[in-house]
């Protein structure tokens, strides 16, 4: 097991390793509206074409969840980062060079999102590894760090773009590809006792997915996250772009995202130590019904709107309820599930989630070359927003047998063990004093 005290002085240095690494690379990713635009415009495709470049991106981002925890598992993190850092140069590489949408969809989408989801998994799911009581408020600054670091990137590419042109601008971005270098060198956690406890119990990660979906509540929630995931990415996709239709230079329009970033960066910082709070008191889910209806609202308000300072006000609106929804994430699956196989579980709920942004975004770029009018697809995203939060509530009343609850395995998988192994991972206990004393424990850290 891992000998890192939680919660103590490396689990924050860990954190600011974090949160430099989240920075950049994550940062870059939720850029993605910038860099659409000047795929849009570089090589003279649709809105719904180039909307697969971000597509593809946010789903890999997110799909490939379930294969970044596998392989972390049986390789380590440092291999995990030196795959992600070869894939992200590889990918700032070779594009500048392409003039086909179809071979950049090669050689930057799947490499670069690729490079993402290891990132992005890995930055969430080990904070476990290094947080007990503050690993709401950690997994709340991971995110800050991302949403600030969009903000700046946002702001200074367009400039990058003016003064180093179109092919330049990307190679210069290979400076971040060593910071996801040493981010590997720096983690001390351990993962080979998560994977060998896992062999034991008999279960494979197809067997694990199913049994998590014989849970009603939990299977209702997937439901709901992937209304919700359909529609999310419009924001940060697209209203760069439709800036530019109102008639905005790119210049200008890239405020949106922006206020967006610093608004979101603020309530970030607030919701994981809020969401600490709603997951003891077991209200995360209604926290993530009220945020789903406020998209909704906003989306539909914004279809009303054409005077800058407005779509600006919008954005920083959308920032809020965003920083909310990516914080709370994570909790949410903690709260849903009560630690029970808590990677596996939210590894698959990215992955659904990831097949839903999946068609959203080119839906939604679809629907505006139809209709040459935004105002639709901010009516789509408030209809599935609102069904959503409806899925969720739903997901909150319905009955459940004990022997399917992931919520009872986790409590059951606690009281099988004697007192005097309830420790905290930091405590070194031998492997086999465990396998003598007590069965499989599903670990939960908050």
């Amino acid at each position: 097991m891992s000998n890192i005290r939680k919660d103590g002085p490396y689990s924050w240095f860990y954190l600011t390793a974090t949160s430099i690494v989240s920075f950049t690379i994550v940062g870059l990713g939720d850029s993605i509206g910038i860099i659409v635009a000047v795929f849009i415009d570089h090589l003279n495709v649709s809105n719904a074409k180039g909307g697969w470049i971000g597509s593809i991106v946010f789903f890999l981002g997110r799909a490939l969840s379930p294969i970044v925890v596998y392989i972390h598992r049986r390789v380590g993190f440092r291999w995990c980062m030196f795959i992600s850092s070869v894939l992200y140069g590889f990918s700032l590489c070779v594009t500048p060079f392409m003039t086909n949408i179809n071979i950049v969809f090669l050689t930057y989408s799947i490499p670069f999102g690729s490079s993402l989801s290891i990132v992005a998994t890995l930055s969430v799911i080990t904070q476990r590894e290094y947080f007990s009581k503050y690993f709401g408020f950690a997994v709340g600054v991971r995110y800050s760090a991302n949403s600030i670091g969009a903000v700046v990137v946002s702001f200074i590419l367009p400039i990058v773009l003016a003064a180093l042109g179109y092919k330049m601008s990307f190679v210069s971005l290979l400076v971040f590809a060593p910071i996801i270098l040493c981010y590997g060198f720096v983690a001390r956690h351990h993962v080979h006792q998560d994977t060998e406890s896992t062999e034991r119990s008999g279960k494979s990660v197809i067997n694990l997915y199913k049994e998590f979906l014989q849970d009603k509540s939990f299977t209702i929630s997937l439901v709901a996250i992937a209304m919700y995931f359909f529609t999310c990415y419009i924001p940060i996709v697209f209203m760069v772009r439709y800036g530019v239709t109102l008639g905005y230079p790119l210049s200008k329009a890239k405020w949106l995202l922006i206020v967006r970033g610093l608004t979101s960066f603020v309530i970030r910082l607030i919701a994981g130590r809020f969401g600490d709070f709603a997951l003891k008191h077991g209200k995360v889910k209604m926290v993530m019904q009220i945020t789903f209806a406020l998209f909704g609202v906003l989306n539909f308000m914004c279809s009303f709107l054409r005077a800058f300072p407005l779509l600006l006000v919008y954005m920083a609106l959308i920032g809020i309820v965003e920083g909310v929804w990516w914080v709370t994430y994570s909790i949410l699956v903690m709260e849903i599930t009560g630690g029970y196989y808590f990677d596996e579980a939210f590894s698959l709920i990215n992955l659904i989630g990831a097949l839903s942004s999946l068609f959203g975004i080119p839906a939604s770029g679809w629907i505006f070359d139809q209709t040459d009018d935004f105002r639709y697809v901010f009516y789509t995203a408030f209809g599935m927003s609102l069904l959503a939060a409806l899925m969720l509530t739903i997901s909150s009343h319905v009955r459940v047998d004990k022997e399917l609850s992931l919520v009872e395995k986790s409590k059951r998988g606690k009281e099988e063990v004697p007192c005097e192994l309830i420790a905290d991972r930091n405590n070194l206990i031998s492997e086999s004093d465990i396998e003598s004393k007590t069965k499989l424990v599903y670990e939960t850290t908050v």
